[in-house]
């Protein structure tokens, strides 16, 4: 099934809070042996928001060393901020890092109306989502409960700053990110206890939606948006997992973002 990944980039600080900063669509197929091991990867990626005047970039790091990836191919690198190793993975990482893009807006333009984001702003033109597959081969196959589960470590970094990363709650950084920011702004991570990416109200800056996200609007808070967000972060996840469904007095539908209608 497709899932949603959803970011909110003015990290360390709560920002907007309105979750469409970066809205990325995923389908991952796991191509194994007859030993249950993975010899392979597919990523289906869809770009379908970007809630942000910061030129952003998307990454996945794997469970597994970089020396076990033969290949990585179908990666929109457009800037020069990335250094990848000869088998596409990015160089100076103990675990293997995929770089998806570098500059969503290489990949989602702006149509020159509404806010400076794209697919966010009510009545603006609407751009069409642009998906994309990388494929990434194994050297040796890995077995499954080693290789971990999708969509893995995703990550955004933030207007070309390769490290300002933000990760899913209790994820940790990759070797490359800038931790001298935890603790700061919003931000309460404790690396010593686990506890990454989340306020000390247990707001995260990324979710991980397991079907297609109904984003919230630009400029619309997730916690007046879906009303129980709240209460499924202060628990730590104990209650509401369920608060992005479409159920009765879940969410305000009117700071949803729709897709404009298109006459004929």
């Amino acid at each position: 099934g497709t899932g949603t990944l959803a970011f909110e980039d003015l990290y360390p600080n709560r920002g907007d809070y309105d979750f469409n900063d970066m809205v990325v669509d995923y389908n991952f197929n796991q191509i194994t042996n007859a030993a249950n091991e993975v010899v392979e990867l597919d990523m289906k990626l869809t770009l379908r928001a970007i809630g942000a005047s910061y030129f952003n970039g998307f990454g996945i790091q794997l469970n597994t060393l970089p020396s076990s990836i033969r290949s990585v191919t179908g990666q929109r690198i457009s800037e020069t901020i990335l250094t990848l190793s000869e088998n596409g993975t990015e160089a100076n990482q103990a675990k293997a890092v995929i770089m998806a893009f570098d500059n969503a807006f290489s990949i989602l333009s702006h149509p020159g109306q509404g806010s400076m984001g794209v697919n966010t702003t009510p009545g603006a033109i609407y751009v069409e989502p642009v998906e994309f597959t990388l494929n990434v081969k194994l050297t040796n196959p890995v077995a499954v409960t080693d290789f971990g589960t999708p969509p893995y470590n995703p990550f955004i970094f933030i207007d070309k700053d390769r490290s300002r990363e933000v990760h899913l709650p209790t994820y940790p950084p990759t070797d490359l990110a800038d931790r001298s920011l935890f603790g700061t702004g919003d931000d309460d991570s404790n690396p010593e206890t686990g506890k990454f990416y989340m306020s000390s109200k247990y707001h995260p800056w990324a979710i991980n939606i397991p079907v297609q996200f109904d984003y919230p609007a630009e400029k619309e808070d997730i916690t007046a948006t879906y009303l129980h967000f709240n209460e499924w972060a202060n628990s730590k996840g104990e209650k509401f997992d369920d608060w992005y469904k479409d159920q009765e007095g879940y969410r305000s539908v009117k700071k949803i973002y729709v897709k404009p209608v298109t006459e004929k």
